[in-house]
């Protein structure tokens, strides 16, 4: 389905349970039609599990169903996430592949992190997390849900400040695929190759030194609306973005309650991704498709 309805919202990157997100994929997507969001994006981490019952979920209705996934990279020694935005449904496959391997590894990075956290007396075993998360694609943030419910730590976002951090002692980074590796394989899948929330990752002034590099290397966008970030910063990412001639993107990055105030389309309240962003994204997705 095209996106056409003028003047709506879109809300191009969510979470469900097929991740670290509270809401399934099919919840997910009756929130979206709730809403009346123009387009709405599952974008989980590393996988595409999700993806058929979201947009089963979604024919037939107004919302233009986008297909994608939030992976996980790393540049030059840091964290860096990309969406791969209107992933076409045979590529889905292809994608889980290229993710296997450092999706095994993830997932056995966290295990180790229950096993280091148990044994120094924290309330959480490996077993804990199977049991608590049987069908998800486990990360640190479900290890933070179960400490924070335990009542090691008074929320998740403290729990990645103090236990989970790297410098505590307890977590140590798994080995990731290069963000510039990561770019060509997204566009291979018909799929487009956008940064995520990139002042929270690197802060301005390393995005204003990265972008024009990642543009050259054939990046097709950037979040330029996110939840964290101010009007100011927002409308700086955006006169880049048109500079260096990327596609704006934006969403609010929902979880659903796993992280409490963060609502879909409107994030913290002010939040608000135009619709035009999501149009412009799917005709150079069509585009490249039909190459």
């Amino acid at each position: 389905m095209n996106v056409t309805d003028a003047g709506l919202l879109c809300d191009l990157h969510m979470h469900s349970t097929a991740s670290d997100g509270t809401l399934s994929p099919r919840e997910l997507a009756q929130e979206a039609i709730a809403r009346g969001l123009g387009a709405a994006a599952l974008t989980d981490h590393n996988t595409t599990a999700g993806l058929p019952d979201f947009l089963r979920a979604l024919a037939g209705s107004r919302v233009t169903a986008v297909a994608g996934a939030e992976l996980t990279t790393v540049h030059q020694g840091r964290e860096l996430h990309l969406l791969a935005l209107f992933l076409p449904e045979a590529s889905f496959p292809a994608l889980e592949a290229f993710t296997q391997t450092f999706q095994a590894r993830k997932r056995e990075n966290t295990l180790s992190l229950a096993d280091r956290l148990g044994r120094a007396g924290y309330p959480i075993s490996r077993e804990d997390l199977a049991e608590a998360f049987p069908d998800a694609f486990i990360n640190r943030s479900h290890v933070a849900r179960i400490l924070t419910a335990r009542g090691a730590v008074p929320s998740v976002s403290a729990a990645f400040a103090t236990l989970l951090s790297p410098t505590a002692g307890f977590y140590s980074e798994p080995e990731r695929p290069g963000f510039l590796e990561t770019i060509p394989q997204i566009q291979s899948l018909g799929a487009l190759a956008v940064w995520a929330h990139p002042v929270l990752s690197v802060g301005m002034e390393q995005v204003q030194a990265l972008l024009p590099q990642f543009a050259a290397a054939g990046l097709d966008g950037v979040e330029t609306i996110c939840p964290n970030d101010t009007a100011e910063q927002a409308a700086l990412l955006g006169a880049l973005a048109a500079q260096l001639g990327l596609l704006p993107s934006g969403g609010s990055d929902y979880h659903g309650s796993a992280k409490p105030g963060l609502s879909m389309m409107t994030g913290y309240g002010s939040l608000r991704v135009p619709a035009e962003y999501a149009r412009a994204l799917q005709a150079a997705a069509l585009k490249r498709q039909t190459i």
